[in-house]
C-alpha cells in the first residue's frame, strides 16, 4: 500500500495494524502540509456486501460526529474489495502507551482525561452510536493533552444483527474490557455496555494495570470473573471504588444509564474532595487559632507574672525606701541626715549629732576628724539647747529608768551601742 493513492492522498507509511484494519499515514498529493490517517478495512471483510453497506453507513454517521474528543472522519473510499476511511492524523500516544511510558496517572490527570472521554461518549450515544470496543488502546492522548476516541463504527458493525462469528479476525470487543452481556454474546447490546467498559478503563487509569492479569489468568477464568465477580477494590484513590462499582454492575439496569450520570458522580467526588479539603483548611485554621489563643494566654500569663513581680519589687523598694526614710532623720538646721534606730516603740539616734554649737561642744579627743565619725560631744546644758525640734532629751530619771531596764549602767552602754 505504500505510495498507493487513495482519493487525493498518497500513502507514505504504515502506523498501525489490527485484525480488521490497517492504518496508514498519507499526505495530500497537492497540499503537502495536509496529512491524514487512512484506515483500510481487511479485504476479507470488505468482500462481504453486508459489511460493506454497514461500513459505509457507519462512516457516514461518524462523519457527522463533530466533537473535539472524537476523531474526525474526512472521507470514505469505496471500490471493489477496498474500503477505507480517511481521518484526521493525530500526534501523541494511546492511553495504554501513555500509562506504560509514564506510569499511573495522578488524580488530576485521571479526572482531566476521563471527563473528556465521557463527554465524547455522551455525544456519540446521543447520536445513536455505541462504540462496543472501549479500551485504552482506542483512547488517544494528543501532545496537548486533548483526548480523542478512536475506532467508532467498526465495532458497531460487528455488533449488529449480522452474524460475523465465522469471519476471520472479527472480535466483539476486547475481552479484558468487555461487559457481561458481551461475554454472553448478547445480541441486545446498548450504550450501557460502553459504560461498563469505561468503568474498567477508569480502574486501569487509576491502578496502572487492568483488573485481571492475562499472564496468570486464562480467558475462560477472565470471562467467569467478568460475568460473576465485581472488580477488585482500589487501594490508590479508594474514593473511586463506589463510582467504578456502579459503572461495572453485572446487571446493566443497576449501572449508570448514561455518561452524564457517570460524569455527575465524578463531579460529586471532586466536590466532596473540595469540601474535605475546605474542612481540612478550616480544621487547620481552627487549630492555628487555638494555638494562637493558647500562645496569647501564655503571653498574658507571663506578662501578668512579670507585672506581679515588678509590682512586688516596687512594693519592696517602696517598703525599703519607707523603712529607710523611717530610719533616717534630716536636721533642718544644717541639712544633715542622721541614721536612727528604734528601741521598743521609741526612735533613737543611731549616730551622734554633729550640729556645732557656739560653745559647750567639742570633738572627741579634740580631733575634728572624729566629728564625721562620732559627732560632737556636748555638755548637758548645751545638749539641751542643740537637741533638734521634735526630739526629746531624756531626763535624769528617764536615763536611770532606761539604764536600769538595760541591766545597769555598765551593761546599758554596751547594749545601746549594739
Amino acid at each position: 500500500m505504500i505510495d498507493k493513492q487513495i482519493l487525493n492522498y498518497i500513502i507514505t507509511n504504515q502506523i498501525g495494524k489490527g485484525g480488521m484494519a490497517t492504518v496508514y499515514k498519507a499526505v495530500h498529493k497537492k497540499f503537502k502540509n495536509r496529512k491524514v490517517a487512512i484506515k483500510v478495512l481487511n479485504p476479507m471483510l470488505a468482500a462481504d456486501e453486508n459489511i460493506r453497506q454497514r461500513f459505509e453507513n457507519e462512516a457516514t454517521i461518524m462523519a457527522g460526529l463533530e466533537h473535539q474528543n472524537i476523531t474526525q472522519v474526512i472521507d470514505l473510499y469505496d471500490e471493489t474489495n477496498n474500503l477505507a476511511i480517511v481521518m484526521e492524523l493525530l500526534e501523541g500516544q494511546s492511553l495504554s502507551e501513555h500509562i506504560h511510558s509514564k506510569g499511573v496517572l495522578t488524580k488530576d490527570e485521571t479526572n482531566t482525561f476521563f471527563n473528556q472521554m465521557l463527554d465524547a461518549f455522551a455525544f456519540a450515544h446521543q447520536n445513536g452510536i455505541a462504540h462496543r470496543d472501549v479500551k485504552p488502546s482506542n483512547i488517544f492522548i494528543e501532545k496537548n493533552g486533548n483526548v480523542k476516541i478512536l475506532d467508532f463504527g467498526i465495532a458497531k458493525i460487528l455488533g449488529g444483527d449480522i452474524n460475523l462469528s465465522t469471519v476471520v479476525g472479527a472480535q466483539m470487543g476486547t475481552l479484558m474490557y468487555m461487559s457481561p452481556e458481551q461475554i454472553r454474546d448478547s445480541k441486545d447490546i446498548d450504550i450501557r455496555s460502553d459504560i461498563y467498559s469505561l468503568g474498567v478503563v477508569l480502574f486501569y487509569m487509576i491502578n496502572g494495570k487492568p483488573p485481571y492479569d492475562p499472564t496468570t489468568t486464562d480467558n475462560l477464568e477472565i470471562r467467569i470473573k467478568i460475568a460473576k465477580e465485581p472488580l477488585p477494590e482500589l487501594t490508590n484513590y479508594p474514593e473511586f471504588n463506589k463510582i467504578i462499582k456502579n459503572a461495572t454492575a453485572k446487571n446493566r439496569d443497576e449501572r449508570y444509564q448514561t455518561c452524564e450520570e457517570f460524569m455527575y458522580e465524578l463531579q460529586n467526588i471532586e466536590h466532596e474532595d473540595d469540601v474535605k479539603s475546605k474542612k481540612e483548611i478550616v480544621k487547620s485554621k481552627v487549630k492555628e487559632e487555638e494555638k494562637r489563643k493558647q500562645e496569647e494566654e501564655q503571653r498574658a500569663k507571663e506578662i501578668a507574672e512579670l507585672e506581679r513581680r515588678q509590682e512586688e519589687e516596687i512594693k519592696k523598694q517602696q517598703t525599703k525606701k519607707k523603712q529607710n526614710q523611717e530610719n533616717k532623720f534630716t536636721d533642718s538646721r544644717d541639712g544633715k541626715i542622721y541614721k536612727t534606730v528604734k528601741i521598743g516603740n521609741q526612735v533613737w539616734f543611731a549616730e551622734n549629732l554633729a550640729y556645732k554649737a557656739s560653745s559647750g561642744c567639742w570633738a572627741y579627743d579634740d580631733d575634728q576628724s572624729n566629728v564625721n565619725k562620732y559627732g560632737y560631744l556636748y555638755d548637758w546644758k548645751t545638749a539641751k539647747k542643740v537637741c533638734p525640734t521634735g526630739w526629746h532629751l531624756p531626763t535624769n530619771e528617764e536615763w536611770a529608768t532606761l539604764t536600769s531596764y538595760l541591766g545597769g549602767e555598765e551593761d546599758a552602754g554596751e547594749k545601746l551601742k549594739s
